[in-house]
């Protein structure tokens, strides 16, 4: 199963990045770095469900070797940090206005955090479907990479009503809310389907109504922070549904 999640892993990433580079040129650059989030969802979601200590070990690769990159560029190490600032000037906007770019680095540590916020050792994180242990180490990937994203797009499609002082709108908060409620069901009753010693039933009512308040508190904050939200947020999804979910049975 490992060898088959690393390589889903490395045919996606490259196949996605040349797809991006090419339509990025057709829209908007917040949503073409919004694919970006996107990508983590493909590529996270499927290992999360299988085979979470195989993610734990991959994501403090990965931001190793983003750091790793990060200092490559900083120090003009060329040809490599030449081609790095290449690549990165392509998706770079205000945010990455200082020396440092970090905006992928946080992306990737929103997604991580959560899952190593998860004791490992817990009898319960490989062994139960229920919400409360499926849905908080996904917060980040549900936070940035379905919420976010469809925030994004939505937003820069279709939005009109603007929240005070800020360029973002009510149609894409309410989109995220949408977006992230839906994918949480689904992971859910993925995670049950995958565990078969236990059996598939629908989320109460109650359980989706908590799981809601703590969608629409990080949707609205999302929409009015000023904080990195790619960092932020995933820390506030985490908390809100641990608290709204109480630990697993």
């Amino acid at each position: 199963v490992r060898v088959a999640i690393l390589a889903y892993w490395l045919v996606l990433t490259i196949g996605a990045i040349a797809l991006i580079g090419r339509v990025r040129t057709r829209m908007p650059l917040i949503i073409v770095r919004k694919l970006y989030h996107f990508l983590a969802v493909l590529l996270f979601i499927p290992a999360m469900l299988v085979e979470k200590q195989l993610m734990r070990i991959a994501f403090a690769g990965a931001l190793s070797l983003f750091l790793a990159l990060e200092y490559v560029r900083m120090a003009g190490a060329d040809p490599l940090a030449r081609l790095l600032v290449e690549f990165l000037a392509r998706y770079t906007d205000a945010r990455d206005a200082g020396p440092l770019i970090t905006t992928h680095i946080y992306l990737l540590l929103g997604c991580a955090l959560p899952v190593l916020f998860t004791p490992s050792s817990a009898p319960w994180v490989d062994s139960t479907s229920s919400p409360s242990a499926v849905l908080p180490p996904m917060a980040g990937i549900l936070a940035l990479g379905v919420g976010d994203s469809m925030a994004s797009y939505v937003g820069t499609r279709f939005g009109r009503t603007r929240w005070p002082g800020t360029a973002k709108t009510a149609e894409g908060t309410a989109a995220a809310v949408a977006a992230i409620l839906v994918g949480a069901c689904v992971l859910c009753r993925a995670s049950a389907a995958l565990a078969p010693a236990e059996p598939v039933s629908a989320l109460s009512a109650g359980v989706i109504a908590r799981i809601l308040a703590a969608t629409v508190s990080t949707c609205v904050l999302e929409a009015v922070t000023e904080q990195i939200d790619n960092l932020f947020l995933p820390l506030h999804f985490f908390c809100m549904l641990r608290v709204a979910l109480g630990g697993p049975q």
